[in-house]
């Protein structure tokens, strides 16, 4: 007699046996059904950076804490990312699980194009007292941009030609977000 286990059994079943976490590992894009060749296998394989990203931060890390002692300690409050999927997935769970500390701003993840959400997040900020983090990998996310546009827009009518200073990107070097922070004075 068949034991009929419950999905969840199942699919743990599965990845073991299919050696799922190894692969991941080795960066094998066949894990998400690529086809050797494929334009899936190439985005595949350049979606894979965060395998690598305690290395590839490590240099970093002395500027990212920089950058947010500067924000703190210039009264920033306040702190919305504007990301869509992966480039705002982590800072929510990681926002959700640990909260946030005593005496730091206190984040906001903008994941949406619903305009009832971005209307409301517009009317509670403070223009000066608050910082946006642009995050598209690829730098042309259309929901990102638009985002973008929306309170670029509020906080240059609020702060004129110090908006610059509330905004940060992050995008893999040489996209059209990378330009856009150029020329607009992003920090």
């Amino acid at each position: 007699m068949a034991i009929d286990y419950p999905a969840g059994a199942r699919a743990a079943d599965t990845l073991l046996r299919d050696h799922v976490v190894r692969r991941v590992w080795d960066r094998d894009p066949s894990v998400w059904g690529a086809a050797p060749g494929s334009v899936d296998e190439k985005s595949i394989a350049s979606r894979l950076g965060w395998l690598d990203v305690s290395h590839t931060m490590a240099p970093e890390l002395d500027r990212v804490v920089a950058l947010g002692e500067s924000a703190r300690s210039e009264g920033i409050r306040a702190v919305y990312l504007l990301g869509m999927g992966g480039s705002s997935l982590c800072a929510e769970v990681l926002g959700s699980v640990f909260g946030i500390a005593p005496g730091y701003p206190e984040l906001f993840v903008l994941d949406t194009t619903d305009e009832r959400t971005i209307a409301n997040a517009a009317s509670r900020l403070e223009p000066e007292a608050s910082l946006f983090l642009v995050s598209s990998k690829s730098g042309g996310t259309v929901e990102v941009a638009s985002m973008e546009r929306f309170f670029w827009t509020h906080l240059t009518r609020a702060l004129g030609d110090r908006a610059g200073r509330h905004f940060v990107a992050i995008t893999d070097p040489g996209t059209a977000l990378q330009k856009l922070a150029e020329q607009r004075g992003y920090r």
